[in-house]
């Protein structure tokens, strides 16, 4: 059952990679307190919560950068990051190249 939740929440976050999504208002929408999620997410996943989420993110932005059409920003902004330079900084983090230099297949 435990495991069942955490396999929800990966869906739902998923299907919700546009948002800003944080461990208070996903464990809301799962009845559960931020803490409990958390342990249970550790305990179920490889990534933590916010890696799982960052982890999410960046392989979709990589989908989006490969079909060409949208820039940097716009990616960002369409997965719920605060700027695009915190955005470039997870995606450097996760992928060790920044989506520009990704973009330009400088790696």
């Amino acid at each position: 059952y435990k495991n069942h939740i955490v396999t929800n929440v990966k869906k739902y976050i998923n299907e919700h990679l546009g948002k800003r999504l944080s461990l208070n208002e996903v464990a809301a929408v799962f009845g559960i307190s931020p803490n409990y999620l958390s342990q249970l997410f550790g305990k179920y996943n490889d990534l933590g919560f916010s890696e799982y989420i960052n982890t999410c993110k960046v392989r979709e932005s990589k989908r989006l950068l490969d079909e060409g059409t949208l820039k940097v920003y716009e990616i960002a902004e369409m997965l719920g990051f605060e700027s695009s330079f915190y955005f470039s900084k997870v995606f450097k983090k996760l992928e060790g190249v920044s989506p520009t230099e990704y973009l330009n297949g400088k790696f």
